[in-house]
């Protein structure tokens, strides 16, 4: 029963984890007009490499 438990306990706090990441996602959000155009994303030491702010808000 404790690898069950183990499992079922693992589960609630990657759910949890996410509930509280997409809770503070949608503070970020809530504090622009229009988020698509006005938000900015601070890339670090990989920028230009990996994405850059077109690509982003392409996505």
């Amino acid at each position: 029963y404790d690898k069950i438990i183990k499992g079922i306990e693992k589960g609630e706090a990657r759910i949890s984890r996410k509930d509280e990441i997409m809770k503070a996602i949608g503070k970020k959000l809530d504090r622009y007009k229009n988020p698509w155009l006005e938000l900015k994303i601070q890339y670090g030491q990989n920028k230009g490499k990996l994405y850059n702010e077109e690509c982003d808000r392409f996505m």
